[in-house]
């Protein structure tokens, strides 16, 4: 996929903004993979997958048009949004479109996430040390 500028990270400062509007930077296919497409917005909601928590799903739609969004990566500071259109019309550079974070799965992974720390600091105040893990 071809980066061209930084995504504006909507959740950094809202960890419960489910939707929102962008404008569209890019639509590329996504040759080796079974996620076909991969949309570059000028702003997201969708939290990609990193720091210990996994990637937001749910959908973008403009019109009569919806892309699955089914996994989101971060390269830099530009955010892909990964998956697959239903619908007949296009979605192309430009395009204002509708963002829509699948919340109850954003509010486990926060959830989680958070009692994740508090595990940390409650074994550290007992004198135990764990290691960080994935999975």
């Amino acid at each position: 996929l071809k980066l061209k500028k930084m995504t504006e990270q909507l959740y950094w400062t809202d960890t419960y903004l489910f939707n929102s509007e962008a404008t569209v930077v890019s639509v590329e296919k996504n040759e080796n993979s079974n996620l076909p497409f991969g949309l570059i917005l000028d702003r997201t909601v969708f939290f990609p997958q990193g720091g210990g928590q996994p990637f937001d799903t749910g959908f973008i739609v403009k019109g009569g048009t919806r892309f699955l969004v089914q996994e989101v990566r971060s390269k830099g500071d530009v955010v892909i949004h990964f998956g697959k259109f239903e619908g007949d019309d296009q979605i192309i550079p430009g395009d204002r479109v509708e963002l829509h974070v699948d919340e109850n799965r954003r509010r486990l992974h926060a959830r989680l996430h958070s009692g994740g720390h508090l595990v940390d600091v409650a074994m550290a105040n007992i004198g135990q040390k764990l290691k960080p893990g994935k999975g």
